[in-house]
């Protein structure tokens, strides 16, 4: 007969063992829930896309789910809140770019508004980076699509798109809704970028050298950008000998839409300018002229400058020349033979079009 014992103080071994698993697990646990509480990950934390999750989201939140608004500023350059509105689509791009905009698409029904989207144009990158809660570090991108129409034609047409550039950003985040538009469906994107900001470029896209009639000279931009921008940054000179240029800065209290046409002329006046949403008067500068009198020769040029944020050097980074063959301008103008590239080759144009495509 074989009995089996167990060996002094197995007991009190299985047992320590188990206390030691036990507390193990606990230390866990409380681990588990320590992290969870101060909402901290496991692994690497990278503080930046969390920044710009949370931006993206509330972005979205505030531009469709409120009807935004506008407060203008007073005399005082104080905030005119007695005066304030929502219907800040209905607003010009100068008036907004001088008071306080919250952006918002919202149709106070839970759906889109068609024309706050088109008020969109008027607004700069900057105010809608401030009105949205941007942090001053990233920017936004914004596109606003038809997601779903009975005609299928609207499938996929953007209403308006434009903001960072994507390729070009190492952190960021986007945030999505769709909702209902006029019997359509829109989804809305927010992206929060580090990348550079892409907005289209301004460019001259017509120059009128020969006016008649005692009409004035004109040139006209063009800005092809979804968002509105400034004109504070830009210059404009017209040649008058050997690479020498009259002019200067533009009017920094100008603002110029999206897809808006600038006129640049010596007298105002009572012209019809087209649907140009901006005209600037030059003549007192003597930049341009008018009637008998002539700035633009058979023989010139005009130009475009820029100078970058914080530099008092204008580059330039449109030039627009012709030769003799501008006696053929009379009661004509120049135009980029193909519209999308203007610093391309430019021909005679027999119908003027000021503030027109």
């Amino acid at each position: 007969m074989v009995t089996c014992r167990r060996a002094p103080g197995e007991n009190s071994g299985m047992t320590s063992v188990v206390e030691f698993l036990s507390a193990f697990v606990l230390f866990l646990v409380i681990l588990t829930a320590f992290f969870s509480l101060a909402q901290l990950r496991v692994g690497i934390y990278e503080p930046d896309v969390d920044t710009t999750d949370r931006a993206s989201i509330r972005a979205l939140q505030r531009l469709t789910e409120s009807e935004g608004y506008f407060i203008p500023l007073n005399n005082d350059g104080d905030l005119d809140a007695v005066n304030a509105t929502t219907d800040w689509h209905t607003i010009s791009a100068n008036d907004l770019s001088r008071g306080h905009v919250r952006p918002g698409l919202g149709d106070g029904a839970g759906g889109l508004d068609a024309s706050r989207i088109q008020g969109f144009s008027n607004l700069t990158p900057e105010v809608v980076n401030t009105g949205l809660g941007i942090p001053d570090e990233f920017t936004v991108n914004i596109c606003i699509t038809v997601s779903d129409s009975n005609d299928v034609a609207r499938v996929g047409v953007q209403l308006f798109c434009s903001g960072a550039l994507l390729d070009l950003s190492k952190v960021g985040s986007s945030s999505q809704r769709r909702l209902s538009m006029g019997g359509e469906e829109v989804q809305v994107n927010v992206g929060v970028f580090d990348g550079d900001m892409e907005i289209g470029t301004l460019m001259i896209s017509e120059v009128y050298t020969s006016p008649t009639g005692g009409g004035p000279e004109w040139v006209e931009l063009h800005n092809s950008g979804s968002f509105a921008r400034s004109l504070a940054p830009y210059g404009f000179g017209v040649e008058i000998s050997g690479g020498n240029f009259l002019g200067g800065l533009l009017d920094e209290n100008e603002v110029v839409p999206g897809g808006g046409r600038v006129i640049i002329t010596a007298a105002e006046g009572s012209f019809d300018w087209g649907g140009a949403s901006n005209v600037i008067d030059v003549g007192v500068s003597g930049w341009l002229a008018f009637g008998s009198e002539s700035r633009l020769d058979r023989e010139g040029a005009v130009r475009l400058t820029h100078s970058d944020f914080g530099s008092l050097e204008l580059r330039e980074i449109h030039l627009v020349e012709w030769d003799e063959t501008a006696e053929l301008l009379v009661e004509a103008s120049l135009v980029p033979v193909d519209p999308n590239s203007p610093r391309g080759e430019w021909t005679i144009n027999n119908s003027p079009s000021p503030g027109g495509p």
